[in-house]
This record gives C-alpha cells, sequence and structure tokens, in this order.
C-alpha cells in the first residue's frame, strides 16, 4: 500500500497522525497540522499494512467509519481520536475509556457552534421540500410533466412549528421560523425561556404542531423518545423531521405511522447504525413504497464547504493547542 503523506515522506521521531477520512480537508487546517504531525492518508482496512504503526498518536474521522477496537488494536500509542462532530455514536467511548484514548471533538464548543448553520440550513430545506414537494415536483418535469396543480403544497405563514430540544439548533431554527411567520412551540428537558416561541409539555407540542422538528442529544434515556405513541399524538397533517442522531427515533413506528396515514410525511437526514445497518435499514427500504412522504439524506446535514472548512480549522487548532499544552493529552 502507498501511504500519502502532506510532507515529504514520514519523519523519523516525529508523531503522525493518521487520516481515515481526508476527502477536501481544508488545505489551510491540513497546513497548520503538519507543522506539528507528520500527516498520513490510510483507508481503515488498510491498517495492517502501516509501516511505523507505533509513531501514531492520533486518528482522525468523520461519520463514515465505526471507530472501536478493531482500528486500536492497530495503533499501540494512540493518544487521541480527531473528529469534527458533536456526536460520538461513530465511535466506541467504553473502548477509548479503557485504553485512555481521548476524543477531540466538538461537543461542548458551544461558542464556536453558535456560528455554525449548514445543519439548520438543511432542516429548513426538509421542511420546505415536503412542505412544497420540491423533489417530486423535480421528477415530474425531469420525466417530461409540467402539471403544477399535481404538487400543490402549504404555506408555513402562520403554521405552527414545533421544536424538540432547544439548544444550539433549536434557536436557529426558532429564528428562521420567526422569518417565515410561523407559530413556535418549544419542548426541552431543561427549563428554557424561549426568544420567540411558547415552552410546553412535549404531548401538547405534538398535538398543536403542523410540523415537528427533533434536536435532541443522543443518550440512554432519549433512544426511541419518538414511537408509535409519539405519531399517534401528532395532526394527521402533521409533518415530522429529524436532522439530530436515528437513534432517537422508533423506525418501523415512523413507517407504520406514515402508511396508516397518521402523519403526512416525514423527513429524515440520519438513521440508526449508520455506519452498517444501511443495507437492511427500514426507512431506506421503505422510501420507494412511501412515494415522496418519506424523505432521506445521507447525513448531509453539516456537510457545506464553508462548516466543514470552518469545523476543520477549529479542530485542527484545538488539537494542536491541547498537544503544545500536555503531550499525553
Amino acid at each position: 500500500m502507498t501511504i500519502k503523506t502532506k510532507s515529504s515522506g514520514i519523519m523519523f521521531g516525529m508523531p503522525v497522525v493518521l487520516f481515515l477520512e481526508h476527502e477536501a480537508f481544508s488545505p489551510e487546517a491540513l497546513t497548520k497540522l503538519s507543522a506539528a504531525f507528520n500527516v498520513v492518508y490510510c483507508d481503515i482496512d488498510n491498517l495492517d499494512k502501516i509501516v511505523g504503526k507505533n509513531n501514531v498518536v492520533g486518528i482522525f474521522v468523520r461519520l463514515r467509519s465505526y471507530i472501536d477496537d478493531t482500528v486500536f488494536n492497530h495503533l499501540p500509542n494512540l493518544k487521541f481520536v480527531i473528529s469534527p462532530t458533536t456526536g460520538h455514536n461513530h465511535l466506541d467511548l467504553e473502548a477509548m475509556r479503557r485504553r485512555a484514548i481521548r476524543v477531540v471533538s466538538l461537543k461542548g464548543e458551544t461558542v464556536f457552534l453558535d456560528s455554525v448553520t449548514a445543519t439548520a440550513e438543511l432542516t429548513w430545506g426538509l421542511i420546505l421540500s415536503l412542505t412544497r414537494r420540491i423533489p417530486q415536483a423535480l421528477n415530474h418535469v425531469a420525466s417530461g410533466g409540467w402539471n403544477r396543480d399535481a404538487f400543490r403544497g402549504v404555506d408555513l405563514s402562520g403554521k405552527t412549528l414545533g421544536i424538540v430540544g432547544y439548544g444550539r439548533l433549536g434557536r436557529i431554527i426558532e429564528d428562521y421560523a420567526r422569518a417565515f411567520r410561523m407559530n413556535v412551540l418549544i419542548n426541552d428537558i431543561a427549563p428554557r425561556d424561549p426568544v420567540f416561541g411558547k415552552a410546553v409539555a412535549l404531548d401538547h407540542l405534538l398535538t398543536e404542531s403542523d410540523i415537528v422538528t427533533v434536536h435532541v442529544d443522543i443518550n440512554p434515556s432519549s433512544v426511541n423518545m419518538f414511537g408509535d405513541a409519539q405519531f399517534r399524538n401528532m395532526k394527521r397533517s402533521a409533518y415530522f423531521i429529524n436532522t439530530s442522531r436515528g437513534e432517537l427515533i422508533d423506525e418501523d413506528a415512523l413507517i407504520r405511522a406514515l402508511k396508516k396515514g397518521s402523519i403526512a410525511a416525514a423527513a429524515t437526514d440520519v438513521i440508526r447504525d449508520e455506519q452498517t445497518g444501511r443495507a437492511n435499514s427500514p426507512l431506506i427500504n421503505a422510501c420507494a413504497a412511501l412515494q415522496g412522504r418519506l424523505l432521506v439524506t445521507p447525513h448531509i446535514a453539516g456537510a457545506s464547504w464553508d462548516s466543514m472548512s470552518k469545523t476543520e480549522d477549529f479542530i485542527i487548532s484545538k488539537v494542536l493547542n491541547e498537544w503544545s499544552n500536555d503531550a499525553n493529552l
């Protein structure tokens, strides 16, 4: 296997950061990282072929790969995993704890994250795609049609948006909703004082909202927080959006709700077990049969050029700062 590096070659005595997902990484961030580390590109399936494994102190990964003991076993001196994400469900945190491997991520970086809007913007794009039936209209024209009446949608102005989870993204979505002249209901596990909307219990939000959008962290208490009971509480004309984590939703329950007409339509940018479960995903497999009433995108919420470049530059600066302060991280 040929190992590509951002330097002239592997420098003896220089610690190595292994990039398992290196496509279109910020050149400016790489230049900064290369001043302190030898940057090596490698596919996750070729870890056994790396020469000089003992020099690898860090690995970089986005969301495509699941990082666990099958990776750590190849890298005996690994000290940190870099992931420019807020979620960690693509990382085996227990295995990392046992091995004293640290996560360097965006989780908890609230001041910086307030400037990153890509996920909120994708959420709003999915809302418009459902309410105005944009994907179906595009496919109709591409196949030679021109029947505007077949794609009549609904206005957002005057409708009620229910935001479940009033953190950074929930607040940005609330701001967008105000611009679209919507009413807003807020639900969060912690007491909140919304800027524009009204804080209510989850059941009330579900029964009153025309659109429900989810922005909740994944933890043991939030797994499957949306199931049959929650979808039954929603309006039959309601739309459901999830750009958080697939594990928040009982996917079979969502499909049942769509097939029964308990809700009008749904869109999700995430599924359960994204690294290993795509082939058997109930949501992916149900898309065709539901004929546009279910939209699934491949976790693209944070994947804008602007936001990814910004987060990559931030995460590399964070790594360099922590490495210079404590070489053991």
